[in-house]
């Protein structure tokens, strides 16, 4: 099984969490690893987990998986949910803008734009609802892995 920190580079590719292992895939073609990194070492830490003992990439596909709002709480500190606790597409939008290669940022969007509809993470019923963005990451890394 793959760490978190393996599952953190995948989602990388967004600018939250995109290849299989630290130093491979999608990660290193993207200019946020530390900005990631760090927002991953935070929310671990609130959730009194280590990249040992916190969710494996194999996990986020299993349907409804609980990963302890790891998700949410990454995408939180990168600054893409608002207030009302709904993903803010636009901004992860403009994060793959800003961070993916050119080559990559159509098909990354397409991804984050079905994830978002399919998961629940756009109508979030309540601030505190973790699950849709555990959904998220597992539609994201199912259809990111391919580009990367």
């Amino acid at each position: 099984m793959l760490s978190l920190v393996q599952v953190v580079t995948i989602f990388a590719s967004v600018g939250f969490l995109c290849g299989v292992k630290p130093t491979s895939g999608c990660l290193k073609k993207f200019n946020n690893e530390a900005d990631v990194s760090k927002a991953v070492t935070e929310c671990l830490t609130k959730s009194s987990l280590d990249s040992e003992s916190g969710p494996k990439y194999e996990q986020y596909l299993e349907q409804d998986f609980d990963d302890k709002c790891v998700a949410k709480c990454v995408m939180a500190a990168m600054e893409l949910i608002t207030e009302s606790g709904n993903l803010d597409r636009d901004s992860m939008i403009d994060m793959i803008e800003d961070h993916a290669p050119k080559p990559l940022v159509n098909k990354l969007t397409e991804a984050v734009t079905k994830c978002s509809e399919s998961s629940g993470v756009m109508k979030v019923e309540s601030k505190d609802d973790c699950k849709p963005y555990g959904r998220f990451q597992g539609c994201f890394l199912t259809n990111s892995e391919k580009l990367c």
